[in-house]
């Protein structure tokens, strides 16, 4: 998945020059902001795949289950909050990057554009860190792979180029890219599938659990 993320940023970046300097400037200026949400969004949702892993190692699956759902409304609500406060400072954030009005101008759009799907963003990180932790790997990946080269590129491709949206057709396809990963990632999160263990195990009798710890206690004398 992380190999198909750094093609995927390649081609979109490849993408966005096509339409000039002044919108591939904008486009490094907005995503300064997008770099700085995902290290924080990622720092908040990997946690959460120690915690799932435990409780589902241990047995725990309601724990687990209510764990992803907590986190999922509880960063939402934070997340929902710093988007607001980056929509309304977005002038003075990007003031310090560009001089140029004209770019400005285009980075304030798709500021504005990804603050909002923030929170969309966040739940698709929580569903890797879910997935991840369950050992549930393939449907997180799927999203992930679709929501950038099917949305992000195949779609925006189709909006800036081909319908002649331009510059809009990026940033909409860039939206609807999380609000559609985001959406299906919280679908299976609430779900549940994923509590179902992916490693079967069977319990020793007591008398073999016994011989094994002798010969591990003999040994280590």
């Amino acid at each position: 998945m992380t190999v198909s993320d750094g093609f995927a940023f390649t081609f979109q970046q490849a993408l966005v020059n096509m339409f000039g300097i002044i919108i591939a400037t904008a486009f490094a200026i907005g995503f300064m902001v997008l770099d700085i949400a995902n290290a924080v969004l990622r720092g908040f949702t990997m946690s959460i795949s120690i915690m799932v892993g435990q409780n589902l190692g241990a047995g725990n699956t309601t724990r687990a289950r209510r764990i992803a759902l907590t986190a999922a409304h509880t960063i939402m609500i934070f997340v929902f909050i710093g988007s607001t406060l980056v929509c309304i400072g977005r002038n003075y954030l990007i003031a310090a990057f560009a001089s140029d009005s004209t770019v400005a101008l285009e980075a304030e759009r798709l500021v504005a554009t990804i603050a909002w799907i923030l929170p969309m963003m966040m739940l698709s990180f929580l569903g890797m860190s879910v997935g991840r932790g369950s050992g549930h790997t393939i449907l997180p990946t799927v999203v992930n792979t679709v929501r950038f080269w099917a949305i992000r590129i195949g779609m925006g491709w189709l909006l800036a180029v081909s319908m002649k949206l331009g510059a809009v057709g990026l940033w909409m396809a860039i939206a609807l890219s999380e609000i559609i990963g985001g959406s299906i990632s919280y679908a299976w999160i609430r779900r549940g599938g994923w509590i179902k263990p992916v490693i079967k195990y069977e319990l020793l009798p007591i008398k073999q659990l016994e011989t094994i710890e002798t010969s591990r206690k003999a040994s280590i004398n």
